[in-house]
């Protein structure tokens, strides 16, 4: 029987120091019929260069720099696949990935969605296995249905971008990413999904999540100030997605939008919109997830603005010292000199 074509789509901003990896990921899947779509967001080091040396393997395009979502949004828009699996520059897959995802999608014929388990390597070199039921010594389990797409997502935080693979017939039927949300687009877009179909879970960990050698490269502040300057409102986050949930789905979305909260006063605090992020923490603090920044933000926002200043002094000393610590372990890993 013939296989399904699974068009693979990289979005890529200054991802010299590890597209190779990535690449390398996709081309050694156990599943042959793909084809891989690596879009040059903008990049200004020498990813163009290492697109290049992949020939006909892959096929690549360049546009001015315009966000993860617009990156994707062209791959979508010149993908020839049954099916869609979006990959992060920064990231890989382990070898079965796409076939895994195709052998479920051929046991479960109504499913539009699914995810697989995932590994996600910190900053800090330390490994954390995602969603918790996949953590420790549990029992086998067998790939599933979610009958209850959002219970088990706020559950289980179970998605990553690179974990999941679509049918494109549900992406050609629910439209394409939010290209004005620079940070939580993939959130957004995967509770948006999960409105017109069947989200499927794999048990097993086939995706591996390892940002911190492009933060390196690029600097931990700058890879990401700028997504931190343009943070929409969570109001802002929810527009298109809330209004089509269910009721059931009310409580699970409440959590997941909890941790989108979280991100987004982190971020614009970060980005310097001090009072935007007080007033996130202020309507939303009792949905964040439990943390220490968490804490601190549902503890400072209750006070004055002045206090809520000065802890806003200590987190971005706390991302400074985060960005010296990682530059300072990239230069040792690459042997060179930290002064």
């Amino acid at each position: 029987m013939r296989q399904s074509l699974i068009s693979v789509i990289i979005p890529a901003f200054n991802a010299a120091v590890c597209i190779e990896r990535c690449l390398e990921s996709v081309l050694r899947q156990s599943y042959s019929n793909y084809e891989v779509i690596v879009v040059n967001d903008g990049s200004t080091d020498r990813t163009a260069d290492v697109l290049r040396g992949y020939g006909d393997r892959i096929r690549h395009f360049s546009q001015e720099n315009q966000g993860p979502s617009a990156a994707r949004n062209h791959g979508l828009s010149l993908a020839k696949g049954a099916f869609v699996a979006f990959l992060d520059a920064d990231d890989y897959w382990l070898p079965d990935f796409l076939s895994r995802c195709i052998k479920f999608f051929e046991q479960y014929p109504k499913a539009e969605a699914v995810s697989t388990g995932q590994k996600i390597i910190t900053w800090k070199g330390e490994v954390q296995i995602n969603p918790t039921i996949l953590r420790g010594d549990q029992e086998k389990q067998d790939a599933r249905l979610l009958f209850e797409f959002f219970p088990f997502w706020a559950e289980q935080d179970h998605i990553r971008t690179g974990s999941c693979m679509l049918r494109k017939a549900l992406v050609d039927r629910a439209g394409p990413m939010r290209e004005d949300l620079r940070i939580g687009e993939d959130l957004e877009y995967w509770g948006y999904l999960a409105t017109f179909g069947a989200w499927g879970f794999i048990p097993e960990i086939l995706w591996v999540g390892d940002g911190a050698p492009s933060a390196a490269a690029q600097g931990w502040l700058t890879k990401y100030q700028q997504g931190r300057k343009m943070c929409p409102t969570v109001e802002d986050w929810q527009q298109r997605l809330a209004p089509r949930l269910r009721d059931n789905d009310q409580e699970g979305f409440r959590v997941v939008r909890g941790r989108v909260a979280q991100t987004y006063a982190h971020a614009k605090l970060l980005g310097g919109d001090i009072r935007g992020a007080r007033h996130i923490a202020q309507r939303y603090g009792p949905d964040f997830p439990v943390n220490m920044v968490s804490r601190l933000f549902r503890l400072f926002a209750a006070k004055g603005l002045p206090t809520w200043r000065f802890m806003s002094v200590i987190l971005l000393c706390r991302e400074a010292v985060k960005g010296w610590r990682l530059q300072r372990s990239h230069y040792r890993t690459q042997g060179g000199v930290c002064l």
